[in-house]
């Protein structure tokens, strides 16, 4: 009776090990370490009958929408750099980038960015 414990939990283990590392280089290290934790757990009560469906499932939902992970605000339309032949509107992009920056929308560095891009076409 030991031994099937033990080999319960090494093959939860080793069936566990996909979505933990699945997880961490899809940036969703949380998901895997529950995916883990499902696929032991599941692997002690029933063996491999459960953990392998458990194992498919977290892989699933690690690798749907994996694309929303690494949003970098590239897809947020941005009118506010457009080719501008008037540069009395540059002050006012500023103003705006400046806001979208306290709202969070935009990173300090991208602010810096976008206003070094608009400064240069004065």
């Amino acid at each position: 009776m030991y031994y099937m414990f033990i080999g319960a939990v090494l093959s939860g283990a080793v069936v566990g090990a996909i979505p933990a590392i699945l997880g961490a280089t899809k940036g969703k290290i949380n998901l895997g370490l529950c995916g883990f934790a499902a696929c032991l757990v599941g692997s002690i009560l029933l063996g491999l009958i459960l953990s392998v469906p458990i194992c498919a499932v977290f892989i699933y939902l690690i690798l749907k929408n994996s694309s929303d992970n690494t949003s970098s605000n590239s897809n947020v339309p941005n009118p506010l750099i457009e080719e501008n032949k008037n540069n009395a509107d540059i002050p006012s992009q500023i103003q705006k980038l400046s806001e979208l920056k306290e709202s969070g929308i935009l990173t300090e560095e991208e602010f810096q960015e976008k206003k070094s891009q608009l400064l240069s076409k004065m």
